[in-house]
C-alpha cells in the first residue's frame, strides 16, 4: 500500500496501525475461523537533517598523537554522532546504526585502508598497515544512519605525519 501527498511534519512521530478483521477461511473439508487481530508499529520520525559529526583522535581517547612509532597500526577512536530525532530508536544512543573508518593520504582518502565496518562501536584498531616514515595520514570516519542505509556525514581526523625509530617522538598530543 502506497499513501501519496501526505504532509508530515519534520521531528514529528507517525504510527502506522493495521486491523485485520475476523474471517472464515473455507477450505474443501473444513473451515477455518481466523480471530480479528490489530498492531501499531513503535512509530517512524521524519527525518530529513544528517547527523551532526563528533571528533576523530588517532593515538588515544580524547587525545590525538602527532607522530608514533608502530608502522603496522594505528588505533583510532571518535565521539559519537549526534541525531536528535532517532534518539533512543537504535541499538546505539545516537541514531546511527554503524561506523566505518578509512585511511588514506589526503583528506577522505581510502588508499591505505577503505572503509572498515565497525558496528556500533566508538573505537578501531587498524591493524596491517604499511605506514611509511615521513608520510601524512589521515583517517576518515563515517556514520550510517538508522533506516535509511545511507552514508550521511563524515568526520575527519587532523592529519598525522608518521615518522618512526626514536622513543621520544610520540611527542605532546594535541586535541582535535
Amino acid at each position: 500500500m502506497n499513501v501519496h501527498d501526505l504532509n508530515l511534519r519534520e521531528g514529528q512521530r507517525y504510527y502506522i496501525c493495521i486491523l485485520a478483521n475476523a474471517t472464515d477461511l473455507e477450505f474443501e473439508k473444513f473451515t477455518q475461523h481466523l480471530e480479528q487481530n490489530s498492531g501499531c508499529s513503535n512509530g517512524i520520525v521524519v527525518d530529513t537533517t544528517p547527523p551532526t559529526a563528533g571528533q576523530v583522535w588517532v593515538g588515544s581517547h580524547l587525545q590525538h598523537w602527532r607522530y608514533q612509532i608502530d608502522r603496522s597500526q594505528l588505533n583510532i577512536y571518535w565521539s559519537s554522532f549526534v541525531d536528535v530525532e532517532t534518539f533512543g530508536l537504535s541499538s546505539h544512543h545516537s541514531g546511527i546504526f554503524k561506523y566505518e573508518y578509512a585511511v588514506g593520504t589526503s583528506p577522505e582518502g581510502v588508499d591505505v585502508r577503505d572503509y572498515v565496518d565497525v558496528g556500533v562501536t566508538n573505537m578501531a584498531v587498524a591493524t596491517g598497515l604499511t605506514l611509511q616514515e615521513g608520510h601524512t595520514y589521515y583517517v576518515t570516519n563515517r556514520g550510517e544512519r538508522l533506516f535509511t542505509n545511507t552514508y550521511v556525514t563524515t568526520q575527519k581526523s587532523k592529519p598525522f605525519p608518521k615518522y618512526f625509530g626514536e622513543r621520544r617522538i610520540w611527542g605532546a598530543p594535541f586535541p582535535v
